[in-house]
């Protein structure tokens, strides 16, 4: 798991920067500070929760849920062919219709 994060999750940040940007620009919006900025307040933090949550998931949780998605899939991969190479040996494996 360790291994899929950094192959994933670490370029992807360093590449796009823009969610931690954009909530960075927000911080301003959500302290209330300048005119109306307890107006303005609740809506700044929602957008900035939301950014967070859709940066988390973007940039962690999918990529870990392929990566282990894919490993799966590999290590049943692996398993088929060597249980097709003991019951038909080195002959061509039947394909199914």
């Amino acid at each position: 798991m360790i291994f899929a994060l950094k192959l994933v999750v670490l370029p992807e940040t360093s590449r796009n920067p823009s969610y931690i940007l954009v909530s960075l620009s927000l911080l301003p919006l959500s302290l209330g500070l300048g005119k109306s900025g307890e107006n303005w307040t609740p809506i700044a933090r929602s957008v900035m929760d939301g950014l967070a949550v859709a940066t988390l998931l973007t940039l962690v949780v999918v990529p870990l849920i392929y990566a282990v998605v894919e490993l799966f899939a590999e290590k049943n991969h692996v398993k088929r062919e060597a249980r097709a190479k003991a019951k038909y040996g080195d002959q061509l494996v039947p394909e199914k219709a």
